[in-house]
């Protein structure tokens, strides 16, 4: 079986990043045999991994990012037997169950480009490295302690003659439309506030509600009380 191991980036003051993930898709990742790690600098030495929290030793701030990632990398390739590393952002929404597919590619680098004909994987939207790409990254980043770390991985990969597969399933900027649905199959979307919001819906098999903000005097509610519970059954 494949196994792919989830990094996202993330930072100690963005817990409801984190939280957020942790609600909509870490447990599917889980339940389908992946690994889930939240990478966060400022250990004091490191790696150290304290149940889903990777924590680097490095500072914890933006300019960081490269050294995190590649914290990730090489943590991965020394401490786990995963094929495949897939790198994204706290702020990105996942179907898990549809990033097999991915893998099934056979290919060393595969993502989404920040923008067309960028030729790199956006880091938001994800991307996946083979075990060979996530140490050549690895070995590249050593030498870039601060900058824009998918950019770099991109420039790095593709020096080493490791091109990236290019799928229109990860979505570097997503909205209502362009974002995982059950009738669509898109695997990831970066920093959008629907899919968070409709995963209960749409994914978690929960019922929607149905509400209203009480206006004027006893007649209005009534009224608003009784239109609340007609919209009802129309939702089950």
């Amino acid at each position: 079986m494949t196994k792919i191991l989830i990094g996202a980036l993330a930072c100690h003051a963005y817990p409801e990043r984190r939280r957020r993930c942790l609600e909509a898709w870490v447990a599917d990742a889980l339940r389908a045999n992946m690994d889930v790690v939240f990478l966060l600098g400022g250990a004091d030495d490191g790696p150290r991994r304290e149940g889903l929290n990777l924590l680097l030793p490095c500072p914890d701030d933006y300019e960081s990012l490269t050294q995190k990632s590649r914290g990730l990398f090489e943590w991965a390739l020394a401490q786990t037997d995963c094929d495949f590393v897939f790198k994204c952002d706290d702020d990105t929404y996942l179907r898990p169950d549809r990033l097999l597919r991915l893998a099934q590619l056979s290919a060393d680098y595969v993502g989404a480009e920040w923008t067309e004909g960028s030729g790199y994987g956006s880091g938001g939207a994800g991307y996946l490295l083979s075990r060979k790409a996530a140490k050549v990254a690895a070995v590249g980043l050593a030498d870039h302690p601060q900058g824009v770390e998918d950019l770099l991985v991109g420039e790095i990969l593709k020096s080493a003659g490791i091109e990236m597969t290019r799928t229109d399933d990860l979505i570097a900027y997503a909205n209502d439309s362009a974002r995982p649905k059950p009738t669509n199959s898109i695997i990831s979307a970066h920093a959008a506030d629907d899919p968070w919001k409709s995963h209960a819906v749409e994914f978690a098999e929960k019922l929607p509600f149905v509400t209203c903000e009480p206006m004027g005097r006893l007649g209005n509610l009534l009224f608003q009380a009784a239109a609340v519970l007609g919209y009802r059954p129309r939702l089950q």
